[in-house]
Formats: C-alpha cells, sequence, structure tokens
C-alpha cells in the first residue's frame, strides 16, 4: 500500500539520520480532527537536540496494526496521542500498547502542546496583555484552555461558538476556576463579528475551518495581531485585508511546545529512575520525589550523591537544610558521604 512505503522511508530516514547525530530514533502517533487533513497524513519529520521523530496523523485507526509492524522495534520510542479527538479513534493509548512489543512508550497530549506554544507566542508578541481585549474564534478544547491561560494573563476574552450552551457552561466554568483576584474576565458570545470589535488579538482556533472573515478583519484593531491556530481559518479575502491593514498573521508554531514536552519527558524519566532511598543510621537519604520523614536528607542521586537538595519535613514539603539547626547531623553525615569518606 502507499501509505506503507511512504512509512518505510520516512522510518530509513529516521533511522540514519538518529545514527549520524546520535540522537534518539522516535516516531509519533496521533489523531487529528481537521477536516482539511487526509484520512493517513506524514507531517514532516520534527527533531530537536536529541531526537529524529517520523511523525503520523489519522483520522481512524483501521491501519493502526501495519503502522505499528512497521516502526516496533525499530525506532526507539513510540510516542502516542493520549487525547481523544475523533469519534473513529478512542483509547488509541491502550490499542497501541496492546500491540507494540520492542518500542519503548510515551504519551503526550498534542492540544496541550499547541496551547502552551500559543500562549508563550501571545505573551512575547502583545504584551502586556493586562486589560487586552483577545478575541478567540472557536471555543472547543484549544480554544477554550488558551482562554484560560490568557485570562490569567489579565486579558478579557471573547469566546465564541456556534453551541450557545455549551459555550455559556464553558465560560462559567473557566470564570470559576480562574483567581478571584482577578478583574479580567471569559466573556461568551456566537457572534463572531460582535467579538472582534476592537481586538486587540484575534486568534482563529477551529479545526481547518475558515471562519474568521473580511468583515472581522475590518472590525479590529489597527494593531490587532491575528493568530492561526486551527490551520486554514482565515478566508483568503480576510487575509488580503489584513494585508492592506499591514496586520501580522501568525501561523502557529508547535515547535517550542513539543520540545519542551520532550523535555520534560525525559528528565521525569530520569527522575522517576532516581526514586530510592537508603538507610543512615537514625535517617535516611531519598531521590527522586520519594515522600521521607522528618528529617531526611534529600539528595540529587542516592546511588551517586553529589549534593543536599533539602531535609524532608515528614509533610510532603522541604526544610531549607542551609538555615537547619535541628538536623546538622544529618546533613554532616551525608557531606562526608558525598566526599566518599563513609560508604
Amino acid at each position: 500500500m502507499k501509505h506503507l512505503k511512504e512509512l518505510r522511508e520516512i522510518v530509513k530516514t529516521i533511522i540514519k539520520k538518529a545514527k549520524e547525530e546520535n540522537k534518539k530514533s522516535m516516531f509519533s502517533i496521533a489523531t487529528t480532527s481537521n477536516i482539511n487533513n487526509r484520512n493517513i497524513l506524514f507531517p514532516s519529520i520534527r527533531e530537536t537536540d536529541k531526537t529524529i521523530c517520523g511523525n503520523i496523523l489519522l483520522t481512524s485507526d483501521k491501519y493502526l496494526k501495519e503502522i505499528i509492524k512497521e516502526i516496533d522495534g525499530i525506532v526507539e520510542i513510540i510516542l502516542v496521542d493520549a487525547e481523544t479527538k475523533v469519534l473513529n479513534i478512542t483509547n488509541l493509548e491502550l490499542k497501541v500498547r496492546n500491540i507494540v512489543k520492542e518500542s519503548k512508550i510515551f504519551t503526550f497530549r498534542p492540544n496541550d502542546l499547541t496551547v502552551d506554544a500559543a500562549d508563550a507566542l501571545i505573551a512575547q508578541t502583545k504584551y502586556p496583555l493586562k486589560d487586552k481585549k483577545v478575541t478567540i474564534i472557536g471555543g472547543g478544547n484549544i480554544g477554550s484552555k488558551l482562554a484560560l491561560k490568557l485570562v490569567e494573563r489579565g486579558a478579557n476574552i471573547y469566546l465564541t461558538r456556534k453551541n450557545e450552551r455549551k459555550l455559556k457552561k464553558i465560560s462559567g466554568g473557566l470564570n470559576t476556576i480562574k483567581s478571584d483576584y482577578l478583574k479580567s474576565k471569559i466573556y461568551y458570545t456566537t457572534q463572531n463579528l460582535r467579538a472582534a470589535e476592537n481586538a486587540d488579538i484575534l486568534i482563529g482556533t477551529t479545526p481547518g475551518i475558515a471562519a474568521i472573515t473580511k468583515e472581522m478583519i475590518c472590525k479590529i484593531k489597527g494593531s490587532c495581531i491575528i493568530i492561526d491556530i486551527g490551520n486554514g481559518t482565515i478566508f483568503p479575502d480576510a487575509i488580503e485585508e489584513a494585508k492592506k491593514r499591514k496586520i501580522k498573521i501568525f501561523c502557529l508554531s508547535m515547535k517550542p511546545g513539543y520540545d519542551g514536552a520532550l523535555e520534560t519527558i525525559f528528565q521525569t524519566e530520569e527522575f522517576i529512575k532516581r526514586q530510592k532511598s537508603r538507610n543512615l543510621e537514625n535517617f535516611s537519604i531519598i531521590s527522586g520525589g520519594i515522600l521521607g520523614k522528618r528529617g531526611d536528607i534529600i539528595i540529587d542521586n542516592v546511588d551517586k550523591p553529589t549534593k543536599i537538595i533539602a531535609i524532608a519535613d515528614g509533610k510532603g514539603d522541604t526544610i531549607p537544610y542551609l538555615n537547619s539547626k535541628e538536623f546538622q547531623k544529618n546533613i554532616q553525615t551525608v557531606k562526608k558521604l558525598i566526599k566518599g569518606e563513609i560508604k
């Protein structure tokens, strides 16, 4: 089949580059609700300082077994989308785990990576956000999560969606979650044109559906920026109008969110590996996030300790060891252990 031939070529490229550059070989399997995508889509290979990763987007799990057979045991890591976005694919992680025999499996949430990347872009492009008007066209998963992040930065959010009943519940829930000390608020409307009026930031999060119109572009501020998150959320004549008004349009890159998520995954893996404890006299040394009793010494690595981090307070928090007189004996014992004076 055509998609298997394309998949094999991508895998060959990944393995070759990973060996040449001494990086981890990966392949991500994700789902998409974008109506413009084919049943099977191969986005470009993603690279980080540590990884080379091929990607596949699915709208159904029809060829999932065939796809996994081509990558299992060939790539080191299979990255699996943990979100359910389409009716045709539920429990993707479980299905992948039941098929994969050799490669290591990690999960990720692409929508959350998108939200984090958008939040970072906005925070560095249009600041300060306090009292700015941000209009989000598409109050679905991504739009709603982004609304919460931006209202917490002090912006007033105008969230739109066709289904007013759901939209009212979403905006009400988000306003309940946000801090009571915030004056900023999330407003809702089904009228996109009304929501766009005098916006400082206009964001399209619909799944590949054009929703931002020329009329909306005429209503936003001249200093407004537009961000296309859903890929294809802006009508062609709206793009032309934005160009005439010299309004910037950003196509969101997921790379910052993706790179950060992978680093979090790898560091968490190492952190879990270091979950150990060791008894020393009347206390223990612990690492990797284990809850210790009061007076236990938290260090970087039980097997090869190089530094003291803190003292456990026995309740899940820590006592700064530099100011602690109560546990000086414990601290001195661990310092000798680090220096190799005791074993």
